[in-house]
Formats: structure tokens, sequence, C-alpha cells
């Protein structure tokens, strides 16, 4: 931006076009015509840092200006990514593969997602029509819009904000997937599924939205690879501080999981964090009874899956505006959400997960094992998919040989 002045007029050149001004305004009046102008402009070329700043609903404001299209159609591919801020060099290899990055996003982009995040009432909606939720929530649980309904193609499509769609569009593409890979690798993407249970017979076909596959997991276009943007809440802590899911590992077809957190403003709550946990066994934490599971529950403490004495603490993850928290899944990968305040305000967050799509192996299919159950405490009653050895085939080449880049 340059400026110049004659006699009669004043001008302001900003990136190639002149605009002039009458010197019969005051020096006042002209600086503000000038700052007035100059937002107008911005607002219209569409850059990033100015238009999505300020207070409102959806098409931000700001002196009364809209978020443009211009501006929103500049938050498309890799500048809405969580990862677009993201180097090798921040990525964590203990005690299992990590990142965290805060601020995660440019402040504009930031400040225009948390402005037109869907309330909790809105979110709570798309759970009942889409059979999640039935009556009342209880404290201090988990609530989504996931992808389909999101990208308004299922059951509860809620009509978010144009840009909340390019978020969940992104995120759910083969572009993420390829930018995950360049940060993370190839390799270490998919290590834990060598030993999983059977994949697709055909391999890597393509990368899917969760919820949209076939039903038959059989067909000719079912993908490999589903993948979900869920907006998220966890309802309010109502009476006592409560965890909605302590020290746990996730499903063993996850392949990752990240958390964007938008914590609002004038939560004043405490907790709510992500730790990063190992086995403090030497590799040897076993999974604890189901009557445990539920005395831990009683305590608060929901979703415990693991004895605390065995677990160590690596690193907390603060539950802060614009932090966002990605790990790749392994039977290494302890995580928990700490204990949360009573308050009015939930926890707001996107869940960004991808995972294998399976299929059920056969009842006697030959040259492989069946399902055994992982290591449990007696008493325990597994009914998930084990992260025992149950065949020799690896998934790694499969998922990735048709892979951008």
């Amino acid at each position: 931006m340059r400026g110049g002045s004659s006699l009669f007029c004043s001008t302001m050149r900003l990136r190639g076009v002149s605009l002039r001004f009458p010197r019969v305004l005051g020096s006042r009046s002209l600086l503000l015509v000038r700052f007035i102008t100059l937002l107008t402009v911005l607002c219209t070329i569409g850059p990033q840092q100015v238009c999505a700043l300020g207070k409102g609903a959806a098409g931000r404001k700001l002196l009364g200006l809209k978020l443009s299209p211009a501006a929103l159609g500049a938050y498309q591919g890799r500048n809405i990514s969580v990862l677009s801020r993201a180097t090798r060099i921040q990525v964590k290899r203990e005690p299992y593969t990590h990142v965290v990055l805060s601020p995660a996003l440019p402040p504009a982009l930031y400040a225009a997602l948390e402005g037109t995040f869907p309330s909790m009432n809105d979110v709570l909606h798309a759970a009942r029509v889409g059979k999640l939720l039935r009556g009342r929530p209880e404290p201090n649980t988990r609530h989504k819009i996931q992808a389909p309904q999101g990208l308004q193609r299922k059951p509860g499509a809620q009509k978010l904000h144009k840009l909340w769609q390019n978020f969940i569009a992104y995120h759910t593409s083969p572009e993420f997937y390829a930018e995950m890979i360049e940060l993370f690798g190839r390799a270490e993407m998919t290590a834990h599924l060598g030993s999983g249970i059977l994949p697709n017979t055909t391999g890597f076909r393509s990368i899917g939205v969760r919820g949209m596959e076939p039903k038959n997991p059989r067909a000719h276009n079912a993908p490999t690879i589903l993948m979900d943007c869920q907006i998220s809440i966890n309802t309010p802590p109502v009476a006592a501080r409560t965890t909605v899911r302590a020290a746990h590992i996730d499903a063993h077809e996850e392949i990752y999981a990240g958390l964007l957190y938008l914590r609002h403003a004038k939560d004043k709550s405490t907790g709510g964090n992500l730790q990063v946990i190992k086995c403090a066994k030497k590799g040897k934490c076993l999974r604890i009874s189901k009557d445990a599971i539920d005395k831990f529950a009683a305590k608060g403490q929901r979703g415990q899956q693991y004895n605390p004495k065995d677990l160590k603490v690596m690193a907390t993850v603060p539950y802060k505006a614009n932090t966002f928290v990605m790990f790749i899944n392994s039977d290494k990968a302890f995580h928990a959400v700490t204990p949360r305040s009573p308050t009015k305000l939930p926890r707001r967050f996107v869940n960004i997960v991808a995972q294998a799509h399976y299929l059920p192996p056969a009842k006697h299919a030959v040259g492989h094992e069946k399902l055994s159950p992982a290591p449990t405490k007696s008493g325990a009653n597994r009914s998930e998919i084990s992260w025992a050895s149950v065949g020799n085939a690896s998934l790694t080449e499969l998922l990735h040989a048709s892979l951008p880049g």
C-alpha cells in the first residue's frame, strides 16, 4: 500500500488500485475514510486476516462488513488444513507418534470457525436425528455432527456455515490423508495394522467418508480408508468434577485421531485436558475387568480401561482455544481426558479421524487364525476388535499403493 498527495487530492494505492480522496476533508476525517475504504477493499479481495475478526454469528462482521465470498473462497484446500502450520520437526515419537500445534490455525480462520460453531442444541439435535442420542443427554457425555450430516448427505443434516462445510470436506479428502503421510511418514501411519484382521481382498481402492460407504464391504467401490470430521461437544459437568473418557486406547482399526479445541471465551472451568500416557510396566499393561471399569465410572472416571497405577502421564495438552493434537493410533497410544469442573458451557472440539475399512475374516479362511482376545485381567469381558495377531497380511502397502505423493 502506498500513498501520495496533491493540492486538491490525497491518493492511496492498494494492489495497483488508486483511491483518490478530496483534500477538503480534515486530516482526522481523511484518516477515517482511508481506514474504512481499506477494510472494504480488503474484504472484497478476500485476505484472511481481516474479515473474520469481531463478534457475530454466521457471516462474520467487522464494522458491519460481512465475510465476503472472496474471503470465504480463500479458506479451501491446504489453506484450511489443521496441519497448515505443522512441520516434521514438531512431530514427537515418544511415547507414541503425535504432534501438538498451538496456535494451530491462522487467527482469522480460527475466529471465523469459532464464531460459526453450532450451538449445543444444534449438535444434540443432529445426534438425535442420527439416532445417536435418545432422550436427554447425561452430563459430561460426547455428542457430534458427523461428516455426512455436516456435508448434508445424511439424516440429521445441519445447515452449517459454508466455512464449516469446506473444513469438513477437506479433512475427509485424499488430499488431507496425503498431507498426513507427508508429516508422519507412510510406514508410521499404518504400522499397527500389519497384523490386523483381513483387509479388503483387492487392496487399496479409495478413500471415502465414514458413514457413506457401501453397505456391502465387498462391493467393487468400497473404500479401504474411511475418514470422518466430527463437530463435537462434551455436555457440561453439572454437579461434580468428572471425566468424559479416562485412560484408554482407541479401536484397532483406527489409523489416526486429531482434536482441534474451540474453547468458549467465557469458559472458566478447569480440566478437560488431553493426557499423553505410556505404560509404566514395560509394555505389559492389561485391561481391567468390567466390574473395575464400572467402579471407576461410578467415581466419575468414565471409560477407564487400565489401572492408573500401571500408567505414567508423559505430557498434557491443555484444553485451549486453537490448539490441535494429532496422534497415530497403536497399541501404545494410551490417552485420557482430565476431569472437568462443573460449568454451564460445553467442551467444544473437532474430532478428525480415519480408519481402515476391514472385511470380517471368513469363517474357515485358509491360512489365517481365528480372532483371539487381547490379554485382559481375570473377569474382563472383551467384545471389541482384538489387538492380537489374526494373520500375517500387511495393510501398509495396500493402504498407500495408490495415494498421491
